[in-house]
């Protein structure tokens, strides 16, 4: 039955948390740091469909403890992302790029001691609340309204996303949003698959929305990247010259607009996949 499976689904990746939420605290390890962030946005898709379910489960206030920690490892992966980045492009940049490169892991630094300090108040011990309202929302709920209300959760983001993009726009606004909804997107279609064993040969639509939100990625990185070379030149002092930024701030533009480029085929592949569904 659908409870059993989403219940395993819930406690698979809540164990997946905590286990890089200690990799991300005790080793600073960017991987744990990304993949606990992946996690936790399959953990916030899974509240949501709970909540499609029975609108009695509040997906907001039950993901309240799961936000916190999202939003205190948000700031140390986008500093660990934009030192990996600027180490793969700095000798292709003819700039000196050492003090940008300080300036990152000086973010870094800062950014994992307060993760540190966050987690004196034990977050991982609040994260398993959540599992019995779960287990209370699923209760009055049989199977065929279960995968009904899953099936239109999931074509809901599927016309939402469709529609953001409506007109080919591409504007950054719209990016943003469709880069969020494809990952919830992406991950209810694979509590679908998992726990209701739906769409048993969906696997190329997961390689489309994948490639859709991993293009939106690294798009996202090279926004985040322009908003970190503005502040590193009002906030770093002797090295933080208006040269260096204008060199970073370009390389950043061209990669967006390079990206932006890649996205529309990509989407238009995505699309094409879902109309098989």
């Amino acid at each position: 039955m659908f409870q059993s499976e989403m219940l395993d689904y819930f406690r698979s990746h809540l164990n997946n948390i905590k286990h890089n939420y200690i990799l991300a605290l005790e080793q600073n390890d960017p991987e744990g740091v990304h993949d606990l962030r992946v996690e936790l946005k399959r953990m916030k898709a899974f509240f949501n469909l709970v909540e499609a379910l029975n609108p009695d489960f509040h997906a907001r206030e039950n993901f309240k403890e799961f936000r916190k920690i999202s939003k205190k490892t948000n700031r140390l992966r986008d500093s660990q992302v934009q030192y990996k980045l600027l180490e793969n492009v700095k000798t292709s940049l003819n700039a000196d790029v050492n003090g940008y490169e300080q300036f990152l892991k000086k973010m870094e630094t800062e950014n994992h001691e307060a993760l540190r300090i966050f987690s004196e108040h034990n977050p991982l011990n609040q994260l398993k609340k959540s599992k019995k309202d779960i287990k209370s929302a699923f209760k009055p709920i049989t199977h065929i309204w279960a995968e009904t209300k899953a099936l239109g959760r999931l074509y809901n983001l599927l016309n939402d996303i469709i529609l953001m993009n409506g007109n080919n726009n591409t504007g950054n606004t719209k990016l943003h949003k469709v880069r969020i909804l494809a990952k919830e997107l992406h991950y209810t279609f694979e509590i679908l698959q998992q726990s209701f064993h739906l769409f048993p040969e969906g696997d190329e639509f997961v390689n489309h929305i994948s490639r859709v939100h991993k293009i939106l990625g690294k798009w996202h990185d090279c926004e985040v990247g322009i908003a970190y070379v503005t502040e590193f030149l009002e906030n770093g002092g002797k090295d933080a010259s208006p040269e260096l930024h204008k060199t970073l701030r370009d390389y950043f533009l061209c990669e967006k607009e390079g990206l932006r480029k890649m996205f529309s085929p990509a989407f238009e592949d995505f699309k094409q996949a879902a109309s098989a569904l």
